[in-house]
This record gives structure tokens, sequence and C-alpha cells, in this order.
């Protein structure tokens, strides 16, 4: 399973709950089932008996943690919800890194020659950015889009990542 990402999110709280009464080896085998499904996408029962090395009761924890898909694949249910939170967060960075350097292009091409250098600080108003910019004869206009938009990206980061903080 090709994808862009190679992270997800882990909450120690929330493994050590729900890995407590595992023995160190069944947590051990968990963990290593966890990054061959992250990596490469759900996995056999096969392949969860190799880990374990055929200790039934070691199996039999593992397999709690998974649900069995349609083709009798095994996966875990919460991972697969971060791979997607984490795919959908790395998406939308590509696509707001693309836009971004996209107006960037534009307005080098439309500002040739240096006659404008934007800085941007922050203001100390919450949440506001406050722009410092040499201008020889520039549109302001599109300087306030940039920063609108840059400061809406930033908004919506914060939003999609700080989710139940």
């Amino acid at each position: 399973m090709k994808q862009d990402i190679h992270y997800f999110g882990f909450y120690p709280k929330d493994f050590l709950v729900g890995t407590m009464g595992m023995t160190n080896t069944q947590v051990g085998i968990y963990v290593k089932l966890l990054c061959i499904q992250f990596d490469s996408g759900p996995i056999t029962l096969e392949l969860i008996q190799q880990f374990s090395e055929g200790i039934q009761e070691d199996i039999d924890v593992v397999l709690k943690k998974f649900k069995k898909n349609k083709k009798g694949l095994f996966y875990n249910e919460r991972l697969e919800v971060a791979r997607k939170k984490a795919n959908d967060s790395h998406q939308q960075w590509v696509e707001w890194g693309r836009q971004g350097g996209n107006k960037a292009k534009q307005n080098k091409d439309k500002n040739k020659g240096g006659d404008r250098v934007p800085t941007t600080l922050p203001d100390s108003g919450p949440g506001s950015i406050a722009s410092v910019s040499e201008h020889k004869g520039s549109n302001n206009s599109s300087i306030e889009t940039i920063e609108s938009q840059t400061l809406k990206s930033i908004e919506d980061w914060l939003e999609l990542n700080t989710e139940g903080e």
C-alpha cells in the first residue's frame, strides 16, 4: 500500500490503558503488527501466528486488537482512523503548498527586479498578522490577500490538528 505519509499519531496514555494486562511479548507483537499494517495494509492470520511464534495465548490476546475484514484480513480500526487523519492532513498541506508556490511565482513574475520585500510579523492582537513591506508602486491588496489566505490556512490547520485538546 503506497502512501505519502510515514507516521501516525501515538497516544501514550491510550496505548498504556489499551495494553494493560498484556505481557511485554504480546505488546511487542502488537506494535510490530501495527507497523506492518500501517506500511502494507491489513494483515493475515498467518502473519499474526508467525509473530506470536505459534503461542495460542499470545495469538488470542493480540487478535482482540484487530477486526477481520470481508477478505479475511485483520486490521486495527484505530490505526486506520489515524492513517486517514494523517493522510488528509498531509494532502491539505500539499495543496496549500501548491497554492502558495503558485502565488509566490506569480508575485515574483509580477514584481521582477525586487521592487517589493514583504515581511510578516505577529501583531500584539490575538491571531493577527502585521505586514511590513517596502513598496515601489505595488498594490497593497495583493499583499492583504496573501496574508488573509496564509492566516486562513494556519487557522484551518490548527482546527484540524487540535481537535479534542
